[in-house]
């Protein structure tokens, strides 16, 4: 009978447990950048909502896409740590909205502008603050659907709460 050697060399062992571990992390650091791609993406899209709608507040996107940013954005990594400071901000003069502060919709602005560009920072889009302030389009009949629309309905409560009245004249042919 031949005489074998069964011991395992150093070397041997290693690469016994790399052939069985390897594909293992292998795995697990695909998944782990898949996750951190996905995330990104996650961040881009919210980053995408508030840009396309910057000149519509009111559009649901916009705020669906505000709402969102406590979900998606990371208070331990410190550049998302500035857009969650700039969203507090944001959202704190927001709840603040008093019809008689002249100068609350251009602070809305400078705090809108403020977390649009903490965010293009953090996920590595950068444009100048000016640019972000001043760059935004609706067209006038957007703007003028939506007056109307609110005219609307503040007429149609008044009337239907009875504070107004509603005058009907009959013309004969």
């Amino acid at each position: 009978m031949p005489n074998i050697d069964y011991t395992i060399k150093f070397t041997d062992l290693i690469m016994i447990i790399a052939v069985f571990i390897g594909p293992i992390v292998a795995v697990r650091l695909t998944e782990k950048i898949n996750e951190k791609k996905k995330a990104y993406e996650r961040k881009l899209a919210i980053f995408k909502n508030l840009m396309t709608t910057r000149a519509n507040t009111l559009a649901v996107a916009h705020v669906e896409a505000l709402n969102t940013i406590d979900v998606e954005f990371n208070n331990n990594n410190t550049r998302e740590k500035a857009v969650i400071e700039s969203w507090k901000l944001y959202l704190a003069h927001l709840n603040s909205y008093d019809e008689k502060d002249t100068s609350w919709g251009s602070r809305r602005n400078d705090y809108f502008t403020e977390l649009l560009y903490t965010m293009g920072i953090s996920i590595g889009i950068t444009f100048e603050k000016s640019y972000l302030k001043s760059t935004s389009y609706i067209p006038k009949a957007y703007y003028d659907q939506e007056n109307e629309q609110i005219e609307l309905r503040q007429k149609l409560i008044s009337l239907l709460n009875g504070y107004s009245d509603l005058n009907i004249t009959i013309k004969r042919n």
